[in-house]
C-alpha cells in the first residue's frame, strides 16, 4: 500500500469503515442494554461509573486504524452476544460484561493500529469497570469488607485502651455500638479508586512493568482506605461525640479520609517536582521499593 493511502486511512476519524460503524453501534447499544436491563444499581453511587467508557476513548486517542482491507471479525460479537444473553438470563452482570469486553477487544485487536491497540490494552481495566457489576454481583466481597472494617476498628480501639468487643460487623464499646452496615463496606469506593488509580498510573508510569505492578496496589489501598475511614468515624464518635458520626458529618469525614489516600496515590505516581514525599516520609515508595517510578 502506498504512503499516501496509509496517510489517508490514518487521518480518517473513527469509525473508518461501514463495518467499524456497525461494530461501534453494536457495542454502544449493548452497553446501554446491560445498564438498562439490570436495574439493581444505585444511580447515586454507581452512575459515575458510566463515565469510564468516554474516559477510555479520550485517553487512547488519537485513534488510528489498519488498512480497510482488514475486516472486522464476526466471531467475537457472536460469542459476546451469547455471553450477554446468558448473563441477563442468570442475572449475573459480570457475565454480560465479559461478553461485551470480548466483542470490544475482538474488534480493536483486528482493526486498531498497533500503537493504538497497545495504548488501549494498558487501559484494559477501564472497559471492565465501566459497569457496576462489582457492587451488584460481589455480595460476598461486601461481607468480607465489612468484617475487615469492623476488625480494624476493634484492633485500633484496643490499642487505645478502649474496652471494645466485636460480634461479626458490630463493635461494642462503653460509649456506644458501631455497626458496619452494607453501605459502609466501601465497594463503590473500591471500584472508583481502581478507576482513578488506573488513569493516574497510565498517565505517569511510563514503564509497563511498573504500571501492571501498581494496579494490585490500588486495590489494596482502596480496601485499606475504607477501613481507615471506618476507624476514623469510630474514633470521632468515642472521643468527640456520637452525634458527629451521623448525617453530613459521617459523609464529609469519609470523603476527607478517601481524598487523603487519593493524594498519597497521586504523590506516588506524580512528577518529581509535584511530590510531597520530599517533605513527608515514609511513602508508598519506601514501603514498596519494587514499585519505584522510572522518573
Amino acid at each position: 500500500m502506498s504512503r499516501e493511502g496509509t496517510r489517508c486511512c490514518c487521518a480518517k476519524k473513527w469509525p473508518v469503515t461501514r463495518q467499524d460503524r456497525l461494530a461501534f453501534l453494536f457495542l454502544l447499544c449493548a452497553a446501554a442494554a446491560i445498564w438498562l436491563t439490570d436495574r439493581r444499581w444505585d444511580p447515586g453511587d454507581d452512575g459515575v461509573v458510566v463515565l469510564c467508557l468516554p474516559l477510555f476513548a479520550f485517553l487512547v486517542r488519537p485513534w488510528r486504524w489498519k488498512d480497510e482491507s482488514v475486516g472486522v471479525p464476526w466471531w467475537p460479537f457472536v460469542v459476546g452476544t451469547v455471553f450477554m444473553i446468558l448473563g441477563h438470563a442468570v442475572t449475573i452482570m459480570a457475565v454480560s460484561v465479559a461478553g461485551w469486553n470480548m466483542a470490544l477487544w475482538g474488534w480493536l485487536s483486528a482493526r486498531a493500529d498497533k500503537q493504538v491497540f497497545a495504548r488501549a490494552l494498558r487501559l484494559a481495566p477501564l472497559p471492565v469497570l465501566s459497569f457496576p457489576w462489582i457492587p451488584i454481583d460481589c455480595g460476598f466481597l461486601i461481607w468480607w469488607l465489612r468484617l475487615f472494617g469492623a476488625w480494624g476498628m476493634e484492633q485500633c480501639l484496643v490499642l487505645l485502651d478502649v474496652n471494645a468487643t466485636r460480634n461479626l460487623t458490630t463493635v461494642t464499646t462503653p460509649y456506644g455500638s458501631f455497626s458496619v452496615i452494607r453501605q459502609c463496606a466501601g465497594i463503590n469506593t473500591l471500584q472508583s479508586m481502581t478507576i482513578v488509580g488506573t488513569v493516574l498510573a497510565y498517565l505517569n508510569l511510563r514503564s509497563r512493568t511498573n504500571y501492571w505492578r501498581f494496579l494490585p496496589v490500588i486495590v489494596g489501598v482502596a480496601i485499606l482506605t475504607n477501613s481507615i475511614r471506618i476507624v476514623a468515624i469510630g474514633l470521632v464518635g468515642i472521643f468527640i461525640g456520637m452525634k458527629y458520626t451521623e448525617g453530613e458529618m459521617h459523609t464529609w469525614l469519609g470523603w476527607i479520609v478517601v481524598m487523603a489516600v487519593f493524594a498519597l496515590l497521586l504523590d506516588y505516581v506524580a512528577e518529581p517536582r509535584l511530590r510531597v514525599r520530599r517533605f513527608v516520609r515514609p511513602s508508598l515508595e519506601d514501603w514498596l521499593p519494587g514499585l519505584r517510578s522510572p522518573h
